[in-house]
């Protein structure tokens, strides 16, 4: 919400600012020239110019609050680093590392790190504990975390 609301206002910090550049272009330019007519359509051409540079922005927030909301893969390459790092850090015992897959639904986060077996067995404490103490890191930079290990 933070980072909609950061990009919304630079939205209207660009719309105003261009505004306020295009009057002070149209106050200056004389009446009669060959130009005169931008006094009449001025503002449409404002408006067309303001969107083109502008558009970017929100459709970013609207794609990723459709992704966050339909419970797709985070994707911001730094948290993605961090977890795997973390998750690296925290393996059960008799297990080697695959993949992970990051879910964020608001401020909530669901990990999912894919395991295989290399062992007889997979001690099920050991596993408890693992997930336990990767979530208590997690929690540190992502606030609510579930960590899922996923045996594939």
């Amino acid at each position: 919400m933070l980072t909609a609301e950061c990009k919304s206002t630079l939205v209207d910090g660009s719309m105003s600012f261009g505004i306020g550049v295009v009057a002070i272009f149209l106050m200056l330019l004389p009446a009669g020239g060959p130009l005169d007519f931008l006094h009449y359509t001025g503002d449409f051409f404002i408006t067309v110019a303001l969107v083109a540079l502008t558009i970017k922005e929100p459709l970013s927030v609207l794609k990723e609050a459709f992704v966050e909301l339909v419970g797709g893969v985070h994707d911001d390459d730094e948290t993605n680093a961090y977890v795997e790092a973390a998750a690296q850090r925290h393996l059960p015992a008799n297990t080697d590392y695959e993949q992970t897959l990051i879910f964020k639904t608001g401020m909530n986060y669901t990990v999912d790190v894919y395991l295989s077996g290399i062992g007889e067995t997979i001690d099920v404490a050991d596993l408890i504990e693992c997930k336990r103490s990767l979530e208590k890191e997690l929690t540190k930079r992502l606030h609510i975390v579930d960590v899922d290990f996923v045996f594939d």
